[in-house]
């Protein structure tokens, strides 16, 4: 297994970031000569147009894991600008650069402390060259002949030029360092592209992304190619080098000096890279006497929860190169596009606004990270069930009925609850009509016509006055979740009525809502939950799901042989999804008893079982962490105004079939030196609704698939340097056959 070496930089700058030793040099300033300061410097581009640091991000899908780094990161922590006029502890503040005509200049042989991940060749060097002070000593240096650029970490001249490592930079060239690679940057890349320099403010604008760093890192993903801590492809709660983030563009920038706004901009549409260990939303850039300490200072305002992580993968045309394809992700976006739907009515109610959790569509989000260890919790092989009929079990009604009074009409009753401190007091209306759920749960679900607000009891008695466990109101003209921690008359602290199936909407073709269904065991909760029943909040298990998460049924999973009834059901599954609300009955799912329902093919859910379904990850939609209110364009989903009309029952397919896939891979092993490098194998699929997976086996083999502008795609995949001083092979599967890898010593 191949050992990356943590960079010095991880060591020193950790130190500078807490003890805010801010150390850097000073700059002679240095002229523009086309005007377009963020890509050309003295006549050279700052790398090729489509290079990934030139590529705007401002419209890519929020990445999964964004809440998760932001808070590894700080979201109450402040940005800090790593640069400035004046000085800190002696040392000018910022990270200078020299500009120079290399012909005209002696080069001198550099001695790297890590000699195997550095470029060998001679660099440019002279008594007056100006190098970062302080603790990481970088000597960035620009040949404004040949465009190349040249880096060094940690630069000292005690007996012979030395350094820690460094990188020359080919600036009309989109190549990336070899995978595993480090630069004069932890995360491998350039740091030249991603600094602010006064110049572009004085132009108006900076058109690049800006480079930053944080104390914490894990992995690296493109277009980074090295780590400091944690393992190649494995990517966890903490961010990884590389990563990219952007100033939310709902973030008020108006209230800062214009020439701040200039920064601020350019992180709305640029974003900033996550280069190096450091002060945490340390954002990095050339000192200047004309910079305005003070007003850098202001940038404090803004805090870690003002960003968000993005996800550029679908830029990616090669892990080896920087070039970004972002007509590839304009496409992705346009066929992520999703229709809007009707607004789940009862009674001429709304339930919930348009752009409530429950009312969105997750068919295009991704799929969490544990949905095979939940699926396998709840039971991958276990039938689905339908908790509602139209019949009796052991004498009691099966479903959640609902009652539809007008509140002003009716007695009005104080509850007993049990849990009073996490319910609402009420009073609560009550007909002498008014139906309980029968049997354990006891719920008692009752819609107020003239207001539209909702009351929700879970086990109401009546004694010698109504008693119940827990109690809540809701407004269902509004978003409002319960208060962090309370539950409601479901576990999870979530409504009951939008999530149930009711024979109306059945019968009128569409199911336009998620749907709720119960799980034996579940530990903490996530967003829209709010209440769990074991566990900590905020710590996910691997194994056992939380309350709110929701699932979907696969895309491509067969529902042609169901009645044409069920098939409404099945669609909402796949469109909506379901949502974890309570413990109960492995994969039972919620509904309101109704005499119309054909109880043998409702029996026929039998048929499914839970592998037919996958979790998604819908955090990247949650817009406030205490309202329901999801924003897909969050996630990078265009939704799409139509006219709605309820969907047509599909009648049952007389071929109840699928054509099984085949697989075929282009080529199937191929063979390594010892230096490592980039290598692809297509995949062709032939059958309907192929969905193939591809894992690397080896944690010196991280893999990227990519999606080729045909039926085909490949599994991009890289070989780490061997450094073990023996030969090794790994494998990859690919669509179920197995890919072979062999690297020499």
């Amino acid at each position: 297994m191949t050992t990356m070496i943590p960079t010095p930089s991880f060591i020193l700058k950790y130190h500078r970031s807490v003890f805010f030793t801010v150390l850097t040099a000073a700059l002679s300033i240095l002229p523009i000569t086309n005007g377009h300061a963020a890509s050309n410097i003295s006549g050279c581009d700052i790398l090729p147009a489509d290079n990934v640091w030139n590529i705007p991000i401002d419209t890519l899908p929020v990445h999964q894991k964004s809440l998760a780094w932001i808070a590894s990161i700080g979201a109450g922590t402040g940005l800090h600008t790593d640069f400035a006029s004046g000085k800190w502890e002696g040392n000018a503040i910022g990270i200078p650069y020299n500009v120079i005509t290399a012909s005209k200049e002696p080069k001198q042989p550099f001695t790297f402390l890590y000699a195997d991940e550095s470029d060998a060749g001679s660099y440019p060097i002279n008594s007056t060259f100006q190098i970062e002070e302080g603790s990481d000593h970088h000597l960035i240096t620009l040949d404004k002949e040949t465009c190349k650029l040249y880096e060094i970490f940690n630069t000292t001249n005690t007996n012979g030029w030395k350094g820690d490592s460094g990188a020359i930079w080919d600036l009309k060239s989109n190549a990336l360092r070899p995978i595993g690679w480090t630069s004069a940057d932890a995360a491998g890349l350039p740091i030249l592209p991603g600094l602010v320099r006064y110049e572009e403010i004085a132009a108006g604008a900076i058109n690049h992304a800006i480079r930053f760093t944080m104390q914490r890192t894990n992995s690296y993903i493109w277009p980074g190619t090295h780590l400091t801590s944690g393992r190649a492809g494995l990517l966890t709660d903490t961010p990884p080098m590389g990563a990219r983030f952007r100033l939310k563009a709902d973030v008020d920038i108006s209230q800062f000096d214009p020439k701040l706004q200039i920064i601020l901009k350019a992180m709305k549409t640029y974003g900033i890279i996550n280069a190096d260990n450091g002060g945490n939303w340390f954002i990095s850039g050339v000192p200047d006497p004309r910079w305005n300490d003070e007003l850098l200072a202001s940038l404090a305002k803004i805090k870690g929860s003002s960003f968000e992580a993005v996800d550029e993968s679908c830029l990616m045309i090669s892990a080896s190169s920087g070039q970004a394809d972002a007509a590839a992700c304009a496409a992705l976006a346009k066929d992520r596009g999703v229709a809007s739907t009707a607004v789940p009515t009862i009674a001429g109610c709304d339930v919930f606004p348009a752009n409530n959790v429950w009312n969105t569509p997750i068919d295009q989000l991704p799929v969490h990270a544990n949905s095979s260890a939940w699926i396998a919790n709840i039971g991958g092989g276990t039938s689905v069930h339908t908790d509602f009929a139209a019949g009796k079990w052991k004498g009691n009604e099966i479903g959640i009925p609902y009652n539809l009074l007008n509140a002003s009409k009716e007695s009005k009753y104080t509850f007993n609850f049990t849990v009073n401190d996490e319910s609402d007091a009420g009073p609560y209306p009550i007909a002498a009509n008014s139906r309980v759920e029968e049997g354990s749960d006891h719920h008692l679900i009752t819609l107020d016509k003239d207001t539209c607000k909702l009351y929700e009891v879970f086990s109401a008695t009546k004694t010698t006055g109504w008693n119940g466990y827990s109690g809540a109101i809701w407004d269902l003209k509004s978003n409002a979740l319960r208060p962090a921690g309370w539950t409601s008359a479901d576990a999870a602290g979530l409504p009951i009525l939008p999530g149930l199936v009711r024979y109306d909407e059945v019968a009128a073709g569409a199911i336009n809502h998620a749907i709720r269904f119960t799980a034996e065991k579940t530990r903490s909760y996530v967003w829209p939950g709010s209440h769990l029943t074991d566990g900590l909040a905020g710590l996910l298990n691997e194994f056992q799901p939380p309350l709110g998460a929701r699932f979907r049924m696969k895309a491509n999973y067969d529902i042609s042989q169901y009645d044409p009834k069920l098939q409404v059901i099945l669609k909402a599954m796949k469109t909506y999804g379901i949502i974890l609300a309570d413990n109960g009955g492995n994969w039972y799912v919620s509904g309101a008893p109704d005499s119309r329902w054909d109880d043998e093919v409702l029996s026929l859910f039998d048929r499914i079982k839970g592998n037919a379904f996958e979790a998604v990850d819908e955090s990247c939609m949650m817009v406030n962490a205490s309202s329901a209110q999801a924003d897909l364009s969050k996630c990078g989903i265009i939704v799409k105004e139509r006219v709605v009309t309820p969907s047509a029952i599909v009648a049952t397919s007389a071929n109840n079939g699928v054509a099984a896939c085949t697989y075929t891979l282009s080529m199937d092993s191929k063979r390594f030196s010892a230096a490592g490098g980039i290598g692809s194998v297509a995949v062709t699929a032939i059958g309907n609704n192929c969905d193939w997976t591809a894992k690397s086996n080896n944690s010196w083999l991280p893999i990227y698939v990519q999606t080729l502008k045909s039926t085909a795609k490949r599994v991009i995949f890289a070989v780490a340097r061997n450094k073990t001083n023996a030969a090794r092979s790994g494998t990859i599967t690919i669509a179920g056959k197995t890919f072979a890898v062999e690297q020499v010593k």
